[in-house]
């Protein structure tokens, strides 16, 4: 277990060393999450339907 302890120790620095970078990054990310659930759908659906009518085009 004593030979496990630096790789534990180092695994563990290195998430600390995330958490100010997830910090920086999450609240823009919970900012654009609303407003890509609001414009995806029907961009989902018009690419659905330029999908369904391509093929025959091209």
């Amino acid at each position: 277990m004593n030979r496990l302890y630096p790789v534990v120790a180092a695994f563990a620095s290195l998430h600390l060393a995330f958490v100010p970078v997830v910090a920086a990054i999450a609240p823009p990310i919970l900012y654009i999450a609303p407003v890509v659930y609001t414009i995806a759908p029907p961009v989902l659906f018009i690419a659905l339907v330029i999908y369904t009518i391509a093929p025959p085009i091209l």
